[in-house]
């Protein structure tokens, strides 16, 4: 049976699916899937986007060799939604776009690109080839070539896609620039680059050789300049807490970045070391021991490749002449004019000019002996270990990363890592502190400020603790698996608090808060035996910790375990406290979202669950998922209470439609739900239809619209494809034949003429001939619509038009938009449309042309060039079209839709156009154009050049 059914496949593959023709056909006509609730076919389909985005490269490959007309969303408006500031942790709403990038010297785009761009490089790389991108530019030169072709080697270097790159120039003779390798360059497209770099013969220029070398240094002066610059916005302030000047994550890109850049240029390039020292040889701006092995490897690396740069800065370490650079001391004296140091200690720039003073002697104490590279390479570290943060790794145990560390320390930022990273490594390894006070006595938010301190590493110092705030995690984080030093650094700190005659309760709240915080419960459980519930320790005192431990440690506690160790030892054995608490404590545990606790706490405390079920108000408050599908899953306890519970009255929901299907799921029946998600109205429409039609599920106006549509259109659908089933059934016999070579036209021949009528009008429906009139009952409308559509389908929609509401506040969220958007996918349904047009040639200056102008108004948004041929075919009236609609194809790229309007309406009077899309701004404003007035735009793009 299975080598049956292999020789079944082989035969399909080699007799039909290897057939272009037949499977071109097969491919033509299979449903794509659902775009709302309707099925979609392929020869629909006329976004780019759509079909990568839902995996149909093959078909998409298809209509770019068919010259198909497509919509491209990489040049239209849309285009503008790929980039995203890296800030913004890619959010949905895409308030921070970034529309081009920053080509100037030493600037680096923080942008992210759209993965489904017809130009992704990963997809290009998987699903398509040089013929591919023969076809695309070949049969779409108005987007891709002649007045574009700029424009398109732009979306090519941000995309770094060099596969097209080589065919625009070798296939279409694109002359290649210089400029255009160094912006490949500072954006880091360096597949480009490496393609720029060779077919340039780049090699040969020793001043382009030098002018790539002086880039990398400029990239490398501005990313260390700016922390100066970032650092004199925050001098005024006298805050105890250090503040920091870029996260750790953007230091560790930033330091992958550099490591990269100079790879590409050593490496890939093989460029020739210049004949000068680097400007600034600490180019590392890390904290290394928060930075992974791999990258302080791969940066040693390269300073032993590139030794010859830094020659003259290793000499005069080596003879202890070194002197920090005169811009950056006069930075740092700046930045710390009116702040005061670590210790609370008013500092001034003469104090600051002293510290820097000492600060060079620290430096030119440690000599530098870089090693041959092979001594590098020839070190073995195993794949775990490259992965680790340095500090995770026992460098007492690994001798060659304790040399890495050595070696990398002086090419670390002077005014930012360097005194950190050298006393992590002295206290560290060797306790040694004659550095430490130098971290005290600078001043803090100064470049210079440090997060190091001794209690890191386990090493006691009482006066670090007064310091530490209640969200400091930074204890033992140096000596997270000593449990030794661990130990003996809590019963100092026992013996000291003991030895007190007030002993300082804010202390003791600081360590047991950073405990609860940190899950340990063995030290949780210390503090609260030999501190909180000593009988013999603070008398009257105990009650004031008891209050701080109500305030912080039940809203902060990470386990069940922690929760019954604080609960039953610090809060029940206590009345007052746990009277105090009895209506609270579940109000603290969601709205601090301690989720693994909710069930435990119902289960085990019943007494205080019950009593705060009342108090809980989830509607004004936001919470997370987690405490809705608690709430939910114990629906019945909050009953009473429901409206205050109620997630579907949350004005900012943000949940998964997976999360949206459980809460409606376990919704009591008798209650409603709102649906304002397009996406969960989706999952709606198709599996719970009823709850819309019954009102349980309450939708956006615009979405109720379109289900309504949907209603009626499928009725009817329905209807018609039983009574020509029946037909079918009864005429088979008779009209075998007759069905196979007119494709099924004949079939109701001797039963219905209507339904042949119904054919014909079909058929000039498609092809954009007028249809044949007929009356409406109760309306006295003449309607362009055939037999088959019954009196009562046609009253249904129009009752269904007259309900739609003309006014929108945002046009894509109008009904009229929604509708279009689902006809326009639809296999050639075009009802609604026909029965406006029939309206709107009947009732001028009505309702209906302001519904129709809607319905332009989409197809131009949306890019639907076949179905807005259908329209001015089919509509007595035709000038229609609006500036604003113009100005619509136009900030959308549809070049080819908006030169048709144009050659077809042949406007009097000039349109002007006031958005600007650069496609369009280079293929209208160089071709012979009459009928567009460029002029503001083409301001707007001189007063940005300037």
């Amino acid at each position: 049976m299975q080598h049956s059914q292999i020789d079944k496949d082989n035969l399909f593959y080699n007799k039909i699916w290897k057939n272009i023709v037949i499977r071109n056909k097969i491919i033509e006509y299979l449903a794509v899937g659902n775009n709302r609730f309707g099925i979609i076919r392929f020869e629909k389909v006329i976004s780019t986007l759509f079909l990568i985005k839902n995996g149909y490269f093959q078909q998409l490959r298809n209509k770019i060799k068919n010259s198909e007309y497509l919509v491209f969303n990489e040049i239209g408006d849309e285009r503008n939604d790929w980039f995203y500031s890296s800030s913004s942790n890619n959010n949905n709403n895409g308030n921070n776009k970034t529309k081009s990038f920053n080509f100037k010297n030493g600037s680096y785009p923080n942008t992210l690109l759209n993965k489904d761009s017809i130009f992704n490089k990963e997809k290009a790389a998987i699903h398509w080839d040089l013929n591919f991108y023969i076809d695309l530019f070949t049969n779409y030169s108005n987007y891709f070539l002649k007045s574009n072709i700029q424009e398109t080697e732009t979306i090519l270097i941000e995309n770094d896609n060099q596969l097209a790159l080589r065919v625009l120039h070798e296939n279409f003779n694109h002359k290649l620039q210089i400029d255009t390798f160094f912006k490949s360059f500072i954006i880091g497209s360096y597949e480009c680059a490496f393609y720029l770099f060779n077919q340039l013969k780049m090699m040969k220029s020793n001043n382009l050789i030098i002018k790539i070398w002086n880039l990398l240094n400029e990239d490398i002066e501005s990313s260390i300049e700016s922390l100066y610059t970032s650092t004199t916005t925050t001098t005024t302030t006298t805050s105890s807490s250090s503040l920091s000047i870029t996260t750790q994550s953007d230091m560790e890109k930033e330091h992958l970045r550099i490591n990269e850049r100079f790879n590409f240029l050593l490496d890939k390039l093989k460029l020739p070391l210049p004949n000068y020292q680097i400007p600034i040889p600490y180019i590392f701006n890390i904290k290394m021991y928060q930075s992974k092995l791999s990258s302080i490897l791969e940066s040693v690396k390269i300073i032993i490749k590139s030794k010859s740069l830094f020659n003259k800065f290793i000499k005069s370490i080596n003879d202890k002449s070194y002197k920090l650079k005169t811009i950056a001391t006069t930075a740092v004296s700046t930045t710390t004019t009116i702040t005061t140091s670590s210790s609370g200690t008013p500092t001034n720039t003469s104090n600051v000019i002293n510290f820097l003073k000492e600060f060079e002697k620290i430096i030119n104490s440690n000599e530098i002996n870089l090693p041959e590279l092979n001594e590098i390479q020839d070190m073995k570290f195993s794949n775990e270990d490259l992965l680790k943060k340095v500090m995770d790794i026992n460098l007492n145990e690994n001798e060659n990363v304790l040399k890495l560390y050595k070696i990398l320390l002086p090419f670390t930022n002077h005014f930012n890592c360097y005194l950190e990273n050298l006393n992590y490594y002295n206290i560290k390894y060797k306790n040694d502190y004659q550095y430490y006070s130098a971290l005290l006595i600078q001043p803090r938010n100064s470049i210079l400020s440090t997060q190091i301190n001794s209690k890191m590493f386990g090493h006691y110092k009482f006066n670090d603790l007064l310091e530490m705030g209640y969200s400091d995690n930074s204890l033992f984080k140096f000596c997270k698996n000593d449990r030794d030093i661990q130990f003996n650094f809590i019963k100092c700190l026992l013996v000291d608090l003991k030895s007190q005659v007030n002993p300082n309760l804010l202390v003791i709240e600081k360590i047991m808060t950073h405990f609860i915080n940190v899950n340990d419960l063995e030290f949780s459980r210390l503090i609260i035996n030999e501190i909180i519930n000593n009988q013999d320790f603070l008398n009257n005192s105990k009650e004031k910790i008891k209050l701080g431990l109500k305030r912080n440690f039940i809203s902060i506690v990470k386990s069940i375990e922690m929760f019954d160790l604080v609960y039953r030892e610090i809060i029940i054995i206590n009345k007052e406290l746990h009277q105090q608490l009895l209506e609270s404590t579940l109000k603290i545990l969601i709205n601090n979202n301690r989720s693994m606790i909710f069930q435990h706490f119902k289960k085990y405390y019943p007494l205080e669950y019950y009593s705060s079920i009342d108090k809980l108000d989830l509607v004004n408050n936001g919470v997370n998922f987690d405490v809705y599908k608690f709430v939910y899953d114990n629906i019945d306890d909050f009953i009473l209470n429901y409206n205050m519970v109620n997630v579907w009255e949350v004005s900012n929901l943000n949940i998964t439609l997976d999360q949206f299907i459980y809460l409606v799921q376990q919704t009591p029946k008798d209650k409603k739900y709102h649906c304002r998600n397009n996406l969960f109205f989706n999952y709606v429409v198709v599996n719970l239809p009823f709850d819309i039609e019954s009102g349980r599920c309450q939708l956006h106006p615009s979405n109720k619209d379109l289900f309504n549509y949907f209603k009626i259109i499928n009725k009817n659908s329905n209807n018609n494809n039983n009574n020509n089933n029946n037909n079918n059934n009864n005429n088979n016999n008779n009209n075998n034949n007759n069905n196979n070579n007119n494709n099924n036209n004949n079939n109701n021949n001797n039963n219905n003429n209507n339904n042949n009528n119904n054919n014909n009008n079909n058929n000039k429906r498609r092809s954009g001939e007028h249809l044949p009139t007929q009356s409406i009952p109760k309306t006295g409308v003449n309607c362009n619509l055939g037999d088959n559509y019954s009196y009562r389908y046609q009253n249904e929609l129009i009752e269904f038009i007259n309900r739609l509401d003309v006014h929108y506040y945002i046009f894509k969220e109008s009904s009229i938009y929604k509708i279009v958007q689902y006809d326009s996918l639809r296999n050639g349904n075009t009802e609604l449309i026909d029965l406006i047009i029939v309206l709107c040639n009947r009732y001028e200056n009505s309702k209906y042309w302001e519904l129709l102008r809607q319905i332009i108004s989409s197809i131009c948004e949306i890019g639907q060039l076949h179905l807005f041929k259908y329209i001015i075919s089919n509509i007595k009236e035709q000038s229609f079209l609006l500036d604003q609609q113009y100005n619509t194809l136009f900030r959308m790229g549809h070049i080819e839709f908006l030169e048709y309007v144009l050659n077809y309406f042949k406007p009097i009077h000039k349109i002007q156009i006031y958005y600007n899309n650069n496609f369009c701004l280079n293929h209208f404003g160089t071709s012979k154009n009459k009928y567009l007035d460029l002029s503001k735009i083409k301001q707007k793009q001189k007063i940005k050049i300037k």
